[in-house]
């Protein structure tokens, strides 16, 4: 017990490390500094009042201050009240000084140390109430800028991972809702959950999908993993879908895609699958990666389930490590097409520090730079026995353009 007990710690430690090293730079504005933080544990409260068609979250954030400074937290919509330590305080909305972004401080300077933060807000994005109910999701995508869980609740950047509890209560209900989340999900009444997700989940990580019930077509299904484990997989689509390949289908290759992906990269890493086959492009958002869960179309289904392995497996800290997963993944797509010449330049890894979004040119020419070092590899092996070993090394953990050029000259004992 004491051994477990220190293997714990010890990977606890581990994990508040690497969050407070790949945090960004502090920057000064006009009150001071701007400091970025480290958050260790968040309860969202969030409340669907299906009568008087409104919802609002509050967040109660575990917050540890590394630099002097106004901690930075982020949400696009305008928060209705900050605290800190249980005091109220104003907070304000940033540019970045390389103009690449925005995000918010709570309008206190905080000295190194650990705090109590509770922000509430309302919550108005991907929201409807229809017949009883309502539909929320809060689906992200990493093309556009604060896409992230920030366009829904308050969070922090893509570097840190936080554990994450969510108390959701719906009022009003006539009918009742399914939940679909990447997390365990307890109902603790009718009209109430708790969802637990773990605690190296980061803002890309987390999968929230609530619809009433009737609205979709569901398949639940076990996976035996080739580690021993038996996943649960659940696929869904909303029943108004036209045109839609049978739940059969996508159950037949979904089975197929997770066996490959496990003979080339190992055992999934995740605890299960969750699949929506739904087309968002009318909100502007395409198919999109999470932990273990992916919303997307069929003929996306194999480059979206690749992420579980690199995205949100091994997870890129900022927006210029982004690139590595969608090369990693395009180059995959394209049945990991070997190389042996190579030319033309992109900024892809060197786009304004603070940037968080991913460069489209990971797509294409990251997908071909992928292949030309699968190429100069190939007399030790090529490319993917690297990538094994990094998700073996570096499972769960951010990481910098940096750290991977690092980790692949260790492995290959090669500049």
């Amino acid at each position: 017990m004491k051994l477990i007990l220190l293997a714990l710690l010890l990977l606890s430690t581990a994990f508040a490390s690497n969050d407070v090293t790949h945090r960004p730079k502090s920057f000064k504005w006009e009150k001071g500094v701007a400091a970025f933080v480290d958050f260790k544990e968040v309860v969202y409260t969030i409340v669907y009042d299906v009568a008087q068609k409104g919802a609002a979250v509050r967040a109660n954030f575990v917050m540890d201050v590394v630099e002097e400074g106004f901690p930075v937290f982020d949400l696009v919509e305008k928060p209705l009240s900050v605290k800190v330590n249980g005091q109220e305080v104003s907070s304000f909305e940033l540019t970045t000084p390389d103009t690449a972004t925005r995000i918010r401080v709570a309008g206190k300077s905080l000295a190194p140390g650990r705090y109590a933060l509770e922000v509430t807000a309302p919550l108005r994005q991907l929201v409807r109430y229809e017949a009883g109910g309502v539909k929320s999701a809060f689906w992200v995508t990493d093309l556009e800028d604060r896409f992230y869980l920030e366009r829904y609740i308050p969070c922090n950047l893509e570097y840190d991972r936080i554990k994450m509890y969510f108390d959701v209560t719906f009022r009003g209900l006539t009918q009742k809702q399914h939940i679909f989340a990447n997390g365990r999900v307890s109902v603790l009444k009718e009209n109430r959950a708790r969802i637990e997700f773990p605690d190296y989940y980061t803002v890309n990580s987390l999968y929230f999908h609530t619809t009433p019930v009737g609205s979709v077509d569901v398949v639940n299904f076990p996976y035996q993993s080739k580690n021993g484990r038996t996943l649960p997989v659940t696929i869904y689509v909303a029943k108004e879908a036209n045109g839609a390949a049978s739940l059969e289908t996508w159950k037949a290759q979904t089975l197929r895609i997770l066996a490959n992906l496990e003979g080339d990269f190992g055992a999934f890493p995740h605890e299960a699958v969750t699949i929506y086959n739904a087309d968002l492009s009318d909100m502007g958002l395409g198919g999109m990666e999470y932990a273990g869960a992916t919303v997307t179309n069929l003929g996306s289904l194999s480059h979206e389930l690749f992420h579980s392995y690199y995205a949100r497996g091994w997870a890129p800290a900022n927006g210029n490590a982004g690139w590595i997963d969608e090369a990693l993944a395009s180059w995959r797509d394209k049945g990991f097409t070997r190389l042996t010449t190579f030319s033309g330049s992109s900024r892809m890894a060197s786009n304004p520090y603070y940037t968080r979004k991913t460069d489209t040119m990971a797509y294409t020419y990251g997908a071909r730079f992928m292949g030309y070092l699968d190429g100069k590899l190939a007399e030790k092996g090529g490319l993917r026995p690297f990538l094994v070993h990094l998700l073996g090394k570096k499972i769960f953990t951010p990481m910098f353009t940096e750290e991977f050029i690092h980790e692949m000259e260790l492995f290959y004992a090669t500049s």
